[in-house]
């Protein structure tokens, strides 16, 4: 089974106001290091839509969906 990761983080002229000048440098270090663990492999093909299960947390509760609902 492989799962696929998707970071948003909005728009990035809006981290001026939430983040610290060394907090928005460590941004791009961070994600090469996701890249780098072990088990990642970045930019491969996935299965279609209709396959996937969608996990995300919203209001502070974990939301599970099936790919062939989005349809």
């Amino acid at each position: 089974m492989k799962y696929m990761l998707l970071i948003t983080h909005g728009d990035p002229k809006a981290w001026d106001d939430r983040l610290s000048q060394d907090e928005q440098q460590a941004i791009p270090a961070e994600y090469q290091a996701i890249e780098q663990t072990p088990g990642v492999i970045p930019g491969r093909w996935m299965r279609p839509p209709e396959t996937a299960t969608t996990v995300r947390v919203q209001d502070g509760k974990t939301l599970t969906t099936d790919g062939r609902s989005w349809r």
